[in-house]
């Protein structure tokens, strides 16, 4: 598991039951379940490999169940974020994107603690679908917000963040920017395999 992905996870779980109560436990196992979807398949795709139909079908279902729920309780921006999740994880980038931003609306506009982390998320993740859409500049304006989120006192920084700006930089022509952010990527975690991949990509360019 992708360390971005299981702190997203252990996030969405503490900050649902924290406002929902035991009442709603059921919800919570399946807001975990549909979150573990999107994971699996994110991190096949952020690997590079092929990712499996039936978890891209398995997360549009349960996109299409978080839907419902945030329908119910349009005031829970979990469940919108959820649902942004799976929708980039099943590759509907445009669904995605839109829950997302409405995410970004609607949760804590001064965010601390577990919220703060959870915005971080958003936006990295925001940028991953603009990312997808080809918005390359409006991309890494989302993953900058995440990177000056998360290197915030207190905040847990992933890899995975600084993965995401330097595959937007790539596509914008900034190589070296990129290599530094893979860098830091690896002081983070020598062994990530999206930084790794990338980094030996911009080596047999010429990037030093």
């Amino acid at each position: 598991m992708l360390p971005i992905l299981a702190v997203a996870i252990g996030l969405l779980t503490l900050i649902f039951v924290r406002t929902s109560g035991s009442a709603n436990l059921s919800t919570s196992s399946e807001l975990q379940d549909a979150m573990r979807n999107a994971e699996v398949a994110l991190e096949t795709e952020e690997l590079g490999r092929e990712v499996d139909p039936n978890l891209r079908a398995a997360a549009l279902d349960s996109a299409k169940k978080l839907d419902q729920y945030a329908k119910d309780d349009p005031t829970r921006y979990t469940y919108i974020y959820s649902a942004g999740m799976c929708y980039l994880a099943a590759q509907q980038y445009t669904e995605a994107e839109e829950r997302l931003r409405l995410a970004l609306k609607i949760a804590p506009q001064t965010p601390s603690g577990n919220d703060a982390q959870a915005v971080a998320d958003i936006h990295h993740r925001l940028g991953r679908a603009l990312f997808f859409k080809g918005d390359y500049k409006a991309a890494l304006a989302e993953s900058q917000a995440a990177i000056d989120m998360v290197s915030k006192p207190g905040m847990v920084p992933a890899p995975e963040y600084w993965w995401g700006r330097a595959a937007i930089e790539v596509q914008l022509g900034k190589k070296k920017e990129a290599l530094l952010d893979i860098e830091q990527a690896l002081k983070l975690n020598p062994e990530h395999p999206p930084s790794l991949a990338l980094q030996k990509y911009l080596r047999n360019l010429g990037v030093y």
